[in-house]
């Protein structure tokens, strides 16, 4: 899974990105690791096929020009499989 957060304001200022992984019980995780929550919202889910960063890379490039009320708190990708070249991936983009 792969995470951008903590946004300044939009695209075009600075954000956090991070890879993550989903948990059931946080108190079993090591001290140091970070722990960060999805929040509730509105979200827009697109559904990405294709070679992994080519795919990835283009949704970006067309999230870009697309007329979205975006809210700029958290958007995330859940990655459906593990085959670069034939990857399924689900992006989520909040929405104000």
């Amino acid at each position: 899974m792969g995470i951008y957060t903590d946004y300044d304001s939009d695209e075009n200022g600075d954000y956090t990105v991070a890879v993550m992984c989903e948990v059931t019980e946080v108190s079993e995780l090591p001290h140091e690791t970070e722990v960060r929550r999805i929040p509730a919202g509105q979200y827009a889910k697109f559904v990405v096929k294709g070679n992994m960063l080519t795919a990835v890379r283009e949704f970006w490039r067309e999230l870009w020009n697309m007329d979205l009320n975006r809210a700029f708190v958290c958007d995330f990708e859940e990655y459906q499989n593990a085959d670069p070249e034939n990857a399924e991936i689900h992006m989520y983009i909040s929405l104000k």
